[in-house]
């Protein structure tokens, strides 16, 4: 389970409910996605009623260094790191993928394939739901899948 929350951190992006940051644009244009995010947690809320199923949180000083970078042109690209058998805090391949962020639906594709829905995206932080159709409780019911990042 951890080794696939760590590859979904990888792919990013999508949140539950938007909220508005004060302090900063809550604008949610391309512009603001742009930079290299690091996954401050993901939480996962029921599908019926929207109550916390869990939180994960980076498992260590290893798992914080894996970043995603959104770029101008269209890239994605995401370096993970995790500790190996030996305790040694080693980074996986560095992934390249394209992605598309529609600010007007704030629907964001990877790959040309639907990954999620920008709750929140702001200069320092950005919400995204994810579509992975997971009943993660077993009620019958798709839970949904916010990830969390900051700059």
């Amino acid at each position: 389970m951890k080794k696939l929350i760590i590859i979904c951190i990888s792919f990013i992006l999508a949140n539950s409910c938007s909220r508005n940051d004060s302090t900063e644009s809550s604008d949610t244009n391309e512009s603001n996605l742009i930079g290299v995010w690091k996954k401050s947690k993901e939480v996962i809320y029921s599908g019926k009623n929207n109550q916390v199923l869990a939180t994960y949180y980076p498992a260590d000083d290893c798992e914080k260094k894996s970043t995603s970078e959104f770029t101008g042109d269209g890239k994605l690209i995401t370096k993970e790191f995790y500790l190996n058998s030996n305790n040694a805090c080693v980074s996986s391949p560095t992934q390249t993928k394209s992605y598309y962020y529609d600010s007007s639906t704030k629907k964001i594709n990877i790959n040309n394939a639907f990954y999620g829905d920008i709750l929140k995206l702001t200069t320092g932080e950005y919400e995204c739901r994810v579509n992975y159709h997971y009943d993660h409780n077993g009620d019958g019911i798709d839970d949904n899948y916010v990830e969390y990042y900051y700059k």
